[in-house]
């Protein structure tokens, strides 16, 4: 997946890329483990899951991390009500969803 970060005065800077799996959409954004930094959502319509790259802070992501949920649209709710947001990833083909619980581990 290819990134290009804002600049303040509306251009942007080089593109950055990071590895997902095959085929990734529906990208979403959003602070996964709580540490204040952006993370980064993938489903990957090819391989049948979603990858996750947690944020460094600085534009960059960690390496991904996979999770097998077949491919589909990302929803973060806190599933269980527990105060921490959990992924939700919706599969259509597969017709199932698979909810991934936060265990509010950083890693």
């Amino acid at each position: 997946m290819c990134l290009l970060l804002g600049c303040a005065n509306g251009t942007f800077n080089a593109k950055m890329d990071s590895a997902t799996g095959n085929t990734p959409g529906y990208p979403f954004v959003f602070d996964v483990n709580d540490d204040g930094k952006l993370d980064l959502l993938v489903a990957n319509g090819n391989s049948n899951n979603v990858s996750i790259l947690l944020g460094n802070g600085d534009g960059a992501f960690k390496p991904k991390i996979d999770f097998n949920t077949g491919p589909g649209s990302i929803l973060v709710a806190d599933v269980n009500y527990d105060g921490k947001r959990d992924i939700r990833v919706e599969d259509r083909g597969g017709k199932t969803i698979s909810v991934l619980l936060n265990n509010g581990r950083a890693n």
